[in-house]
C-alpha cells in the first residue's frame, strides 16, 4: 500500500549522533529502571512482582539501586519471561505504551519531557542516553523537510533485536507526541526485521505507514517538529535535571563502573584458568589498578568470580540434558563434589533437587496453559 522511499543522503546535513557505551566488547547493558517498568506493567496484568522476579532470579532490593545495570543476557531473559507471563508477544510495545515515562526512563524521563523543543530533548538523549542503555547508536539526520531518527543495535539475536527495537522506538514516539500534541507526529516507521504475526499491535500504536525488512529501523517525521515548543516545558527544571544527569553520568564513568565490566568479561572467560592479569588486559588496565578499583568498591575478583559462577550454574541447571559434570567443568571446578558443595551454599539445596523442582514447576506451568 505504501512505497518505500529511501531518504537522500547528504554528508553535509546536520547530524545528531549518540554513541552510548564505549565499553570492553559489544555487550549491551540496560538500566534497572527498565526492569522496574516490566514489574509495573506485569503487575497491572495481575502478575505479582515476586513471580516475575523469582523467575529471573533478580533480588527485589536491587530494583532500587540507581547504579544497577542488567547485562545483555539478563535483560534478554527478563524480556522472554515477561512475554510468557503476560501472554502477549507484543509486550515490548505494551511496555513502552503504558509504563510511567518518568520511571521507565530514569532521570531521562522528566528531563526529556521538559525540553523547550523536541530538538533540545533529542540533544539531551544524545548526551545522557548512556544512563538508560549502553551500546545503542541513534542518529538524527535532517535533509530538506524530513527528519530521520535511525536506530542501530549491538550484535544480538533476532528476537532480542525486535523486542528492543519495539521498546526504544515506541518510547521515542511517546516522548515525541508530548511535543507535537494535536498533530500526526510520524510520517512512517521502518523496521530492520520481518513483519511480526502481531503486526496489528504495531498499527494501533504507531498509527503510521509501516515498512519491514528495511535496511535500518527508524522513525521518519517532518523536520519542523524538531522546533516545536513543549506546551508544559519547565526550563528551570530542565537545567536542574541536566545537572543531575551530568553527576550520574560522571558516577557511571567512575572506577565503580569497573565491577560490571569485570562481570561481563568473566561470563565468557575460562573460569578454571582466568587470572587477575587476564582481567586487567581485557579491560586495558594494569593488575594493580584493577585491584585498587575493586577494593574501592569493597569487592574482590574472587567474590565476582563466585557471583558469575552462581549465575552460570543456575542457567545451566535449567537444562535437564546438561550433565552435572559439564556444569562443574564450565564453572572451573575439576571435581563434581566441589560444585555440589558450592551449589548448596548458593541455593540451599542440591543440584539434583534444584533441577527436579525446576522441571516440576515447568510442567505445572505448561499444563495450566492447556
Amino acid at each position: 500500500m505504501f512505497a518505500f522511499r529511501p531518504l537522500p543522503t547528504n554528508e553535509s546535513a546536520p547530524k545528531l549522533s549518540a554513541f552510548v557505551g564505549q565499553r570492553v566488547g559489544a555487550t549491551m547493558r540496560v538500566s534497572v529502571a527498565i526492569l522496574r517498568s516490566y514489574v509495573e506493567v506485569l503487575g497491572a496484568r495481575g502478575v505479582p512482582a515476586t513471580d516475575f522476579l523469582g523467575r529471573i532470579e533478580f533480588p527485589f532490593e536491587a530494583l532500587h539501586d540507581p547504579r544497577r545495570f542488567l547485562s545483555q543476557d539478563e535483560i534478554a531473559r527478563a524480556s522472554r519471561v515477561a512475554v510468557e507471563l503476560s501472554g502477549d508477544p507484543g509486550f515490548g510495545l505494551q511496555l513502552a505504551s503504558s509504563a510511567e515515562l518518568t520511571q521507565a526512563l530514569n532521570v531521562l524521563g522528566p528531563l526529556l519531557m521538559n525540553g523547550t523543543t523536541l530538538r533540545e530533548a533529542a540533544a539531551a538523549f544524545d548526551q545522557f542516553g548512556r544512563l538508560l542503555v549502553d551500546d545503542v547508536r541513534a542518529t538524527l539526520t535532517e535533509h530538506g523537510d524530513v527528519a530521520h531518527y535511525g536506530l542501530a543495535l549491538p550484535p544480538i539475536g533476532a528476537w532480542d533485536q525486535r523486542f528492543l527495537t519495539e521498546v526504544v522506538l515506541a518510547l521515542s514516539v511517546r516522548v515525541g507526541r508530548s511535543y507535537v500534541w494535536g498533530r500526526r507526529p510520524i510520517t512512517e516507521v521502518r523496521f530492520a526485521y520481518p513483519r511480526p504475526d502481531y503486526v496489528d499491535a504495531y498499527y494501533r500504536f504507531f498509527d503510521a505507514p509501516l515498512f519491514f525488512d528495511a535496511p535500518r529501523s527508524a522513525l521518519v517525521f517532518p523536520r519542523s517538529y524538531l522546533e516545536t515548543a513543549h506546551l508544559h516545558a519547565d526550563p528551570t527544571l530542565f537545567r536542574v535535571l541536566s545537572d543531575r544527569a551530568k553527576v550520574m553520568l560522571e558516577a557511571a564513568s567512575a572506577p565503580d563502573s569497573i565491577v560490571p565490566r569485570v562481570r561481563d568479561f568473566l561470563r565468557s572467560a575460562d573460569l578454571a584458568a582466568v587470572t587477575a592479569l587476564d582481567v586487567a588486559r581485557a579491560l586495558g588496565s594494569s593488575r594493580r589498578t584493577v585491584s585498587r578499583q575493586l577494593r574501592m568498591q569493597d569487592v574482590t575478583l574472587q567474590g565476582l568470580m563466585d557471583e558469575v559462577r552462581r549465575e552460570i550454574a543456575l542457567n545451566l541447571m535449567r537444562d535437564a540434558t546438561f550433565p552435572l559434570k559439564l556444569v562443574a567443568a564450565r564453572l572451573g571446578y575439576s571435581e563434581a563434589s566441589t560444585f555440589h558443595r558450592r551449589f548448596r551454599r548458593w541455593t540451599g539445596t542440591t543440584p539434583l533437587r534444584f533441577r527436579s523442582d525446576h522441571h516440576a514447576e515447568s510442567e505445572r506451568r505448561s499444563s495450566s496453559k492447556r
